[in-house]
């Protein structure tokens, strides 16, 4: 994580102090004043085990997002957050094929513009799944941009991705975002500029077997009406709240009633009303799998007039 160091040391801070308030300085009509340089990185820093609750359940919901998108095997990342200012947010966006500036309206405060910082990996998947592109993996152009046409499909086929950012935010109801549009570079964002200091959460995700990556910028000025709202979170805090919040994250259960091998000739010759046979025995335990691992075994039953599972026993 970035480490902002101070211009002065707390003793020489004393010394200055101590030297404005001598009496014989008085005739000089001057005083020293303290400046903490690292307030809002400090009040930054400390919303952020309540905001990465937020950031955990945006991963999940980019994970289904982009899995229905590009109809393909998708797993999402969460990183560490940082708090980067200048040339380090410069340097993220140069790394990114293309930026997507959100407006933000919260409920109190004149608002700002956050940043999703998209790789050229993540945005060409998405492009070529639009456009028809083949079975492999998508040809990442280098040294470009999206086009015109490609940013609107980009923004179109992304819409759930920006309806998930306002419900699964930290706090609720406090990002309210739209799209403002599509950039190529960071100083075309409003309100950006090389002094600006935003909390920066990255993401890694694995796209069938590429690497790709995605993140989101939230300039201070947007946290700024949240500080005081919150007590400082100590980690005793967190790891009394933590496990209590983790077991509220949903994951997938699947029930797998059987498989078939076939050939495309039979593929082909589908049709309403064929009965497929299973290789799956009739008195065979059903494989539960959690988040596409097998975890348990059981036989179906019915229940309440809904088809059920009896889980038999667990699978290491």
């Amino acid at each position: 994580m970035a480490r902002i160091e101070p211009i002065l040391s707390n003793e020489e801070i004393a010394s200055l102090l101590a030297e404005g308030a001598r009496p014989g300085r008085s005739r000089l009509r001057t005083q020293a004043v303290g400046v903490d340089l690292l307030a809002d990185d400090r009040h930054m820093r400390q919303l952020v085990p309540t905001l990465q609750v937020g950031f955990a359940r945006l991963a999940e919901s980019l994970r289904r997002i982009l899995t229905s998108v590009l109809r393909a095997k998708v797993e999402v990342h969460e990183e560490a957050p940082e708090v980067l200012s200048g040339r380090g947010l410069v340097t993220i966006a140069q790394r990114a094929a293309c930026l997507i500036a959100l407006r933000v309206r919260p409920p109190e405060g004149p608002g700002g513009y956050a940043v999703l910082a998209l790789d050229p990996v993540f945005t060409f998947s998405v492009i070529e799944r639009l456009f028809g592109g083949g079975g492999g993996p998508p040809q990442t152009p280098s040294g470009r941009s999206p086009t015109s046409l490609e940013r609107r499909m980009l923004v179109r086929a992304l819409a759930p991705l920006f309806e998930a950012l306002n419900g699964t935010l930290e706090p609720p109801d406090w990002f309210h975002c739209s799209v403002h549009g599509v950039e190529s570079r960071l100083d075309l964002v409003p309100g950006y500029t090389p002094d600006t200091t935003a909390l920066y959460v990255p993401f890694t995700l694995s796209i069938g077997s590429q690497i790709a990556s995605f993140s989101l910028a939230i300039p201070a000025p947007l946290l700024e009406p949240l500080r005081g709202r919150w007590p400082t979170t100590t980690p005793e805090v967190c790891a009394s709240t933590m496990p209590a919040l983790v077991r509220e994250v949903p994951v997938d259960v699947a029930v797998v009633l059987g498989r078939a091998t076939m050939s495309l000739r039979q593929l082909v010759q589908l049709h309403p009303g064929l009965v497929l046979t299973l290789e799956q025995g009739r008195s065979e335990e059903l494989p539960i799998e959690i988040e596409g691992i097998t975890k348990w075994a059981g036989h179906p039953v019915q229940q309440d007039g809904m088809v059920a599972v009896e889980i038999t026993r667990r699978i290491p």
